[in-house]
């Protein structure tokens, strides 16, 4: 008899954990936007965010908060990556950690491809704010898997250099992190 409620326990809790962390994907394309803030004797901060479109006029240039708050007005939140992908990742594919280092070097569009465009074929735009803040801002157009994620989940990655947002406030409540992406034509403007 113990046996079999110690069972159906540990099946009910199985069954709640992979229903609670299910892997909920989308594929689309979007542009990926990585925000790097620079202030003199200041660490440099950054953070990630996706959208369909990009509006730069509606960006208020005169401190770093309104800047944030007016970038990310229409924009979902994406965490930390890699800490958050890599934390996606093997709740998607159950990898252990030799299999998951396996499938970054092998798959193609994996998230240190990202990396790479990132640095060689994203549009840059730099703002110099009233502040003494200067962002840059490095974009690019990506179509591929993304993870669906509540933005309020206490498991999104984050690191040290990422600038803090307060994710109550976010008007989008979903989270895209790109899981496996491949190159779109950039046209912004």
């Amino acid at each position: 008899m113990k046996t079999v409620v110690s069972l159906i326990v540990f099946f009910s809790f199985t069954d709640c954990y992979s229903q609670q962390f299910s892997c909920n994907k989308t594929s689309d394309t979007l542009l990926i936007f990585y925000v790097e803030i620079f202030k003199p004797k200041t660490p440099t901060q950054q953070f990630w965010s996706t959208a369909k479109e990009f509006n730069a006029a509606s960006i208020d240039t005169k401190s770093i908060g309104s800047f944030v708050t007016t970038f990310l007005n229409d924009k979902n939140y994406c965490p930390d990556l890699p800490g958050g992908y890599r934390e996606e990742l093997f709740k998607c594919f159950k990898d252990s950690a030799i299999s998951y280092i396996e499938r970054l070097e092998k798959d193609k569009g994996n998230i240190y491809e990202l990396f790479d465009a990132i640095k060689k074929e994203s549009f840059k735009r730099n703002f110099n704010l009233e502040d003494g803040y200067k962002v840059q801002l490095s974009i690019i157009k990506r179509h591929g898997t993304f993870i669906l994620r509540d933005v309020e989940t206490d498991k999104l990655g984050i690191s040290s250099d990422e600038y803090y947002i307060n994710k109550k406030i976010l008007p989008n409540k979903v989270v895209f992190i790109p899981l496996k992406t491949f190159s779109s034509d950039l046209t912004i403007w």
